[in-house]
């Protein structure tokens, strides 16, 4: 749960008074520039008609503008004044603890980083595969000319936490001897997720897919560079280890959408009912064509947006390809 010092938001207000109740802030709108339109509530325990906690919500009474408090922070400049910390109990504090020291135990070793790297804006090889130009800069994409063994590859760097943690490099040539992919060494991606970074105070929905390419595709057909509400992350593989699982509980998420590919039936219904145990809700979408990374239209997606399986559900009902 967001909390923020109620002084602190005061001052980041444009001339905030208190209505009469004392409930909500009234300020001049940064949006419109209304004077004295703008209602902001104070913390409370009171919900929004989609059951989420109302604390911070906001609209201007003039031009409508209204949602979440990091939109509104954000166009005030202020979004240093959040403290994204989420009330624990004894019992959270002791689970965290423990997940800690697991994670401690995998820190990375200083995976070198990719040498002459240079971010690009453009390459025809990812155009082809239906990049748009804010994916270029959103997922750190560049190439060099400088590292022979990466002269042929297009290499995205991993950050999680605002930290650089490695790379995974895509071949975008024609070439029998070399790998598709190349990634860094002494990097070990069971403890990353590739998109962390995008999860923000207002994140309650994550989509956990298996590689760049099918994030790329989801993040596209969503617009999820735009939503703030629900974002997506690559676990590198079919695995979803319990230092991931903290990264994401960390970030204050409540609710996991898993969807794999579709010959990853075993893996799905391993780690979608382990992460029930840690999250609100857990739901499976399935991909009847493939993988995520083949899906291009709203439709497709809203088809199996529109279709999620609960976990037991889902295995009770998807047999595994090797079993057929």
């Amino acid at each position: 749960m967001i909390t923020i010092d109620d002084e602190l938001l005061k001052r980041s207000l444009l001339n905030a008074t208190l209505n009469g109740l004392q409930s909500h802030y009234i300020s001049d709108c940064p949006f419109c520039g209304k004077s004295q339109h703008l209602y902001v509530q104070r913390k409370t325990s009171r919900t929004t008609r989609g059951g989420k906690n109302a604390s911070y919500y906001w609209q201007c009474k003039k031009c409508d503008s209204g949602g979440g408090i990091f939109k509104l922070l954000k166009k005030l400049d202020k979004l240093h004044i959040i403290s994204n910390q989420r009330e624990v109990n004894i019992l959270d504090t002791f689970v965290k603890k423990s997940l800690f020291e697991q994670e401690v135990q995998v820190q990375q070793h200083n995976p070198p980083r990719p040498l002459g790297w240079k971010s690009i804006k453009h390459h025809s090889y990812l155009n082809n595969r239906g990049f748009e130009p804010w994916q270029y800069l959103l997922y750190s994409a560049g190439t060099t000319v400088i590292d022979p063994s990466l002269r042929k590859y297009i290499v995205f760097k991993v950050i999680n936490n605002s930290e650089y943690n490695g790379y995974v490099a895509r071949l975008f040539t024609e070439d029998d001897q070399l790998l598709r992919y190349k990634n860094s060494k002494l990097t070990d991606f069971s403890t990353l997720l590739f998109g962390l970074d995008e999860i923000n105070c207002n994140t309650d929905t994550v989509i956990i897919v298996e590689g760049l390419f099918d994030k790329a595709a989801v993040d596209r057909v969503l617009e999820l560079y735009i939503e703030d509400d629900v974002k997506c992350v690559a676990c590198f593989g079919k695995k979803i280890s319990i230092v991931q699982i903290n990264a994401i509980l960390n970030k204050g998420v409540r609710n996991i959408v898993v969807l794999y590919d579709n010959d990853a039936v075993e893996a799905t219904k391993k780690y979608s009912n382990e992460l029930s145990a840690h999250f609100d809700s857990v739901r499976v979408g399935w991909v009847e064509y493939g993988d995520p990374g083949d899906i291009s239209s709203i439709d497709q997606m809203s088809h199996i947006l529109d279709n999620l399986y609960d976990p037991v559900e889902f295995s009770l009902s998807k047999v595994s390809i090797k079993q057929l």
